[in-house]
């Protein structure tokens, strides 16, 4: 019956003290972290012997989380050092086998591949998508936008997007200066060899808007307002898909002759507006011709009042 009781009261202990029941059942293995010195003082690190009742740690769960994830963390170091030692000498040998280059129409693929500074042969992982980049934006004015991406066969793709030349500035007798849409200047070529190019607008600027130096792959700029002024008449003529021009002259400052395809001149002055300008002339060249039938090149003179003069040079029909 002592012993009932005794396991009785060991049970409810326990029980409260959220142990399980079985472990009452071993009071010599279990470590008490308090004791009581006899005096009322408690003082921990000691064993309850005689199957005193155990008071668990605190710590005891966290110290074992804390282990498992320790060696599971230094296997997972062991296997990383391991890869490497493994990887980073293949690595280096992969070799450059292929420059692959899409999208270019302006330039030839071997001229890119070129500047971009790679070389067959070359270790792959020396060579920087970022680096092709400003390699090939910084030699080639045509470049709108390069996308580099590398593959661990050894090839290097390129993907490009070209400028399109708008205008021909013309800078001397004999040389051309390429521009596209956003005055930046694409090269420097013969006076014929823009010619080669569809839908490039031949423009005459005043000597003294041609003065400063024309760099290709930087943006055309002077202090005269003719940038300005040509930027205007190209929104304007745009406008009208009807209206494609081949030559610009702004040599004068208060009037400018834009050509057309056909050899027929609309010669605008003041150019306040040059879009309603451009739709009065274009409305008095059909008008003209529908009554008189004649379709070959004539010119059309706009004044700043907004008159308008149709005939073959010299004016001789109103």
């Amino acid at each position: 019956m002592k012993q009932r009781r005794e396991r009785s009261d060991e049970q409810q202990v326990a029980k409260r003290l959220e142990l399980p029941e079985n472990e009452t059942k071993k009071p010599s293995s279990l470590i008490v972290s308090h004791r009581d010195d006899g005096v009322g003082n408690i003082k921990e690190g000691s064993n309850i012997s005689g199957g005193g009742i155990p008071i668990p740690s605190e710590d005891t769960f966290i110290h074992r989380y804390l282990r498992i994830w320790t060696r599971r963390l230094m296997i997972v170091c062991i296997f990383f050092v391991v890869c490497c030692v493994i990887a980073v000498p293949a690595l280096s040998r992969l070799r450059v086998k292929r420059i692959l280059i899409e999208g270019c129409h302006y330039y030839d693929t071997n001229y890119l591949a070129e500047q971009s500074g790679v070389l067959i042969g070359e270790e792959l992982l020396l060579c920087s998508p970022g680096e092709i980049q400003a390699e090939l934006f910084s030699r080639c004015p045509y470049l709108l936008t390069v996308s580099v991406e590398r593959s661990l066969r050894g090839d290097i793709y390129i993907s490009v997007t070209e400028r399109k030349p708008c205008f021909a500035l013309l800078i001397s007798p004999n040389e051309v200066a390429l521009m596209d849409k956003e005055m930046r200047v694409l090269e420097i070529c013969s006076f014929d060899g823009y010619e080669a190019f569809q839908d490039v607008v031949l423009i005459e600027l005043p000597a003294n808007a041609i003065e400063q130096a024309i760099v290709p792959g930087q943006t055309y700029e002077n202090d005269t307002g003719a940038v300005e002024r040509l930027l205007a008449l190209l929104e304007a003529w745009t406008s009208y898909p009807e209206v494609l021009v081949r030559s610009l002259d702004m040599t004068d400052l208060y009037a400018v002759a834009l050509t057309l395809q056909d050899g027929t001149i609309f010669a605008l002055h003041d150019c306040a507006d040059p879009q309603k300008q451009i739709y009065t002339a274009l409305g008095a060249l059909q008008a003209y011709r529908q009554k008189t039938g004649y379709m070959a090149p004539v010119i059309v003179d706009v004044d700043g009042l907004g008159n308008v003069f149709v005939g073959m040079p010299p004016f001789g029909e109103e």
